[in-house]
């Protein structure tokens, strides 16, 4: 019988389980509502935490009409894509997001010692940025791009954060343009090197070539000079036919005409004559002088007197005109022109992406609510353990 009251002893009575913590219902909500009061007194002066998302769009289809005539030259693409992969680089790399914090000063310098701690700290915050490319799975429209781009940040302070944003957009927008330009200037400056390289080398084959005629005609002269003087010494005054002795000369058409012409011989006129001269069975270039020295002397005079010689320097007119077609070109003014059509030319009206601050979501942290719920929670826990344990320890000294 002893042993069946000894088990009944050890079960739990619920009811009086129920009755204990009731009885003491005053001192567990007081001990709950301190709980709670900490709690509430700490979540009120603690930030609440949210992470911010704002959403980068190219700019519009329609917008790339601004950059057709600047793109037909080929010097600098631009268009919506390049430009979103421009502004996608340049959030990519934390350089800008991390000099827009430094800026505002997101974070206090005053708690670091050493700039180095302070730009290291920077790096770290900066890289807490999160930028994610999304895919756009509706239709793609002229208004709707087939991508976007999302910057996502984990913070406290709302404003903050926009100005944050609206710094970082126009910090990039004014990058990208500068770079654009930059490029442009670039190749502008290569081509103008290179356009002034042709010209140059275009006028020294050009100033070779009066070189070179001027020293063929010195050559031709003393050349002829010389079988002048032959001319006279035989007496030779006019060309005629000569025979005995295997030599038969007839005067040259080509040379009559020239003489004719008031058109002396060139090197290429010179080659023909010889040529023809050679056709004739006249190997001999010594018997120039039975042409007479009237017809030799008046292509001396000629080749002397000549007012306008560029006309006679073979290949100076192609030259001539190739060295004009490159001075004339005016190609690289045409892109600089073309570029100050576009947005680029204006700060204000330029952009990259576009973006809406103000539509930026905020979706705060729900930890502020768990944490009043865990502190009702281990109030009610601690304050009932409490008063059990306290009615267990009188029970036992009222039994002994």
């Amino acid at each position: 019988m002893n042993d069946v009251n000894y088990r009944h002893d050890d079960e739990i009575d619920l009811i009086e389980l129920f009755n204990t913590l009731w009885a003491k219902k005053i001192l567990i909500a007081a001990v709950t509502a301190v709980f709670s009061i900490i709690a509430l007194v700490y979540v009120s002066i603690t930030p609440s935490t949210f992470t911010a998302q704002t959403i980068f769009r190219p700019i519009p289809l329609l917008e790339n009409l601004k950059y057709r005539s600047f793109n037909q030259y080929d010097a600098v693409e631009v268009n919506s894509n390049t430009l979103f992969v421009m502004f996608l680089e340049q959030l990519q790399s934390s350089d800008a997001i991390q000099a827009a914090m430094k800026e505002l000063n997101f974070i206090d310098s005053s708690l670091y010692d050493a700039e180095a701690e302070y730009n290291l700290a920077l790096a770290q915050e900066a890289s807490e940025v999160g930028v994610k490319i999304i895919k756009n799975t509706n239709i793609v429209t002229a208004e709707e791009p087939s991508i976007y781009l999302e910057l996502s940040y984990s913070h406290t302070d709302e404003e903050k954060w926009k100005q944050l944003l609206a710094l970082l957009y126009s910090q990039v927008n004014t990058d990208i343009r500068k770079t654009i330009i930059s490029r442009v200037e670039s190749i502008v400056a290569s081509e103008r090197s290179k356009l002034n390289f042709e010209i140059e080398d275009i006028a020294t084959a050009i100033e070779n070539a009066e070189r070179d005629y001027e020293q063929f005609v010195l050559t031709r002269i003393a050349y002829l000079e010389e079988h002048a003087a032959i001319a006279r010494y035989l007496n030779l005054a006019e060309g005629r036919m000569v025979s005995g002795d295997k030599v038969n000369f007839e005067i040259s058409n080509d040379v009559l005409m020239n003489l004719n012409s008031n058109d002396a011989m060139t090197p290429e006129k010179t080659n023909n004559f010889e040529a023809n001269r050679s056709s004739q069975n006249h190997a001999d270039d010594t018997i120039t002088y039975l042409r007479g020295y009237k017809a030799i002397e008046k292509e001396i005079e000629l080749l002397k007197n000549r007012k306008n010689k560029s006309y006679f320097i073979e290949g100076l007119f192609q030259l001539e005109q190739q060295k004009r077609a490159l001075e004339q070109d005016k190609t690289l003014e045409r892109i600089q022109a073309a570029l100050l059509e576009t947005p680029i030319a204006d700060e204000a009206e330029f952009h990259s992406v576009l973006a809406n601050v103000d539509a930026t979501e905020f979706n705060y942290s729900k930890k502020k609510i768990m944490i009043l719920v865990l502190a009702i929670f281990l109030g009610l826990m601690s304050s009932c353990i409490f008063v059990l344990f306290r009615s267990a320890v009188q029970n036992k000294a009222e039994q002994h």
